[in-house]
């Protein structure tokens, strides 16, 4: 067997096992759960299945407090379900969501921003 031939037959199998790898990454599902509890942080599916743990990935800023508790939020979940990843705060089911609304400070910025505000807050 020739250099060239042996060098082939390895490039396609070192492309299988990648393609293996990155078939196995791929996102299935994408859904939404109402949290429960803030300590431990613990979403409820609509089929009942608790999501919490290590299983669990939010942002390191994103912090749940009580007020949030009964809220929806979306979810993407890995290929094997194991693994779940927080998107987004979701409207309750059927309903068109709110305006948004952002009172506060943000670091590094020195101008007022309270113009940003909702009329009537």
């Amino acid at each position: 067997m020739t250099d060239s031939r042996k060098y082939g037959k390895l490039k396609n199998l070192i492309g299988q096992i990648a393609k293996g790898y990155v078939d196995s990454q791929k996102f299935t599902g994408i859904f939404q759960a109402r949290l429960v509890s803030v300590n431990p942080l613990t979403f409820v599916k609509s089929n009942d299945i608790e999501i919490s743990g290590n299983s669990l990935i939010v942002p390191k800023y994103r912090v749940f407090t009580e007020q949030d508790i009964g809220n929806y939020f979306v979810f993407m979940n890995n290929h094997g379900g194991q693994t779940f990843y927080y998107l987004y705060e979701a409207s309750s089911p059927g309903e068109n969501g709110i305006p948004y609304t952002f009172i506060g400070r943000i670091e590094g910025i020195e101008r007022d921003i309270t113009h940003l505000r909702r009329k009537g807050d």
